[in-house]
Parts: C-alpha cells; structure tokens; sequence
C-alpha cells in the first residue's frame, strides 16, 4: 500500500489535533480537583447529559461549596464553573459514561455558570446559571 504525502499529513494532523483549541471555554484536564467525598459532602449534584445538564440551574450559599457530577450521557462530559469574568474557578477532569467526581471551590454571592467544556457542548445546551446568594 502506497501512502501519498497528504495521506501521512492528515494522519499526523488527525492524531495530533485538539479541538478545545477552538472552544474559548475549553480547559485542559491538567490541575482538575477531583479529591473523592462521599454523597453527603456534595453541595449540589449535577447530571452530565447529551447535550443538557440536569438540573438547569443551581442556587447554592456562598462560601465553601462541593459540586459532584456524574456522566449519564454516552460522550465524553466534564463539569465546570466559571464568574462573571469568564474565570473558571473549578472543574472536574473529562468523565467517560458513568464516572463521576467533583470538585470543590469557595463562592462569593453573585452569578456564576456551570458549563461543559468539552468543544463545543455548551453551545449545545450544556450550560446554566449558578446562583449564589
């Protein structure tokens, strides 16, 4: 079999691709925070879906907080939160279908979003407002 110059570029490219590169909310697994703590810890619990996030929103008490999250979609999900400044303040790594985690972070009252930073799956659906009171 006789490879062409374009064939091996494709393969190379294809291989080596990241297309969070083009998703501005997109955030690499590196330094995801995904210490275990049991059920009762968690301040809120959050579904992984294709394309949604269940529930919607969320309403938490500032302070120390426990997002937990599970993948009960059949992609590739993670759960993240961002302020107002497009900051993200916490994330879970990428889970396959059925794993779970969480991450914990500290909040001040205002409005935040939760999102899924995999490309393009907030523009999907999977984002919603997080309020902090």
């Amino acid at each position: 079999m006789r490879f062409s110059w374009i064939s091996c570029f494709l393969v190379v490219v294809t291989a080596c691709g990241n297309d969070s590169a083009s998703d501005p909310h997109s955030v690499d697994d590196a330094g995801a925070d995904a210490a275990p703590v049991s059920d009762a810890e968690c301040t809120a619990q959050v579904s992984l879906l294709d394309y949604k996030l269940s529930p919607s929103k969320l309403e938490l008490m500032s302070g120390h907080n426990v997002l937990c999250t599970q993948n009960d979609g059949k992609a590739p999900h993670d759960l993240a939160l961002r302020d107002a400044a497009n900051n993200v303040l916490g994330r879970t790594p990428k889970l396959g279908p059925g794993e779970h985690a969480q991450f914990e972070v500290e909040l001040e009252a205002g409005t935040y979003v939760m999102f899924c930073t995999q490309a393009g799956h907030e523009s999907l659906g999977m984002t919603g407002p997080v309020s902090v009171e």
